[in-house]
C-alpha cells in the first residue's frame, strides 16, 4: 500500500500545474480544492509515519494553504508549489537546528553507522537544499504573482522539477568523487 500511495503521490505531485492551468478556465474552484485535497491527503498517507507531529503539522499547513489560498479563487491555487517549498524548507531548516538533519536520517538508512564526515556531508547538503528551496520557492512566488499562466505552468510543471533533478545529481556525482577520495564519507 505505501508504494502504491508513493507511486500515487509522484503521479498528483506532478499533474498538480498542469490539473490547475488546464483546469481553472472550465472548473469551478472546488474542483480543484478537491484535487488540492486530493494531493494534500495522499502525501500525508504516504510520508513516512516516523515524522509523527511533523506530518500532521505538514497536513495543517497544506489544508491552511488550501483555505487560505484557494478559497473561491482559482488562481489561488497557484500559490500552493510556493507553500510546499515553505513547508520543505521549514521542516530541513527544523532539521538544521536540531539534528539529525533530514539528509542524515536518509543517509542513516543506507549507511547505519555513519561516520562523523557523512554527518557533516549531510548537514552541508541539508543546507544546499534549504537554499534551493528559498531559490524555488522564491521563483515559484514569482512566477505565480507577476508572471502569465504560462511562464507558471512552465516553471512550476518543468523547470522547478528539472532543477530539483539537477541538485539531486550534482549532489550524487560530488559524493561519490568524495566517496572515492575518502572511503568512509557518506
Amino acid at each position: 500500500m505505501q508504494v502504491f500511495l508513493r507511486v500515487a503521490l509522484i503521479i498528483i505531485t506532478l499533474a498538480y500545474p498542469f490539473v490547475f492551468y488546464f483546469g481553472s478556465e472550465s472548473w469551478d474552484p472546488w474542483v480543484l480544492g478537491v484535487f488540492l485535497m486530493a494531493l494534500a491527503s495522499t502525501r500525508i498517507l504516504a510520508t513516512d509515519s516516523q515524522l509523527g507531529s511533523k506530518t500532521i503539522w505538514l497536513g495543517i499547513m497544506v489544508f491552511l494553504g488550501f483555505v487560505i489560498f484557494g478559497l473561491g479563487r482559482p488562481d489561488g491555487y497557484k500559490l500552493y508549489p510556493i507553500l510546499v517549498n515553505l513547508i520543505f524548507l521549514s521542516l530541513f531548516s527544523y532539521s538544521l537546528v536540531f539534528p539529525p538533519t533530514i539528509i542524515e536520517k536518509i543517509a542513516r538508512l543506507a549507511e547505519p553507522d555513519l561516520p562523523p564526515s557523512g554527518v557533516i556531508y549531510a548537514r552541508k547538503v541539508t543546507i544546499c537544499w534549504i537554499c534551493f528551496f528559498i531559490i524555488n520557492g522564491s521563483a515559484s512566488a514569482i512566477s505565480a504573482l507577476w508572471m502569465s499562466d504560462e511562464i507558471w505552468l512552465l516553471y512550476n510543471g518543468l523547470i522547478s522539477y528539472l532543477l530539483m533533478g539537477a541538485l539531486f545529481t550534482v549532489e550524487f556525482l560530488v559524493r561519490n568523487v568524495l566517496r572515492s577520495k575518502n572511503d568512509q564519507l557518506i
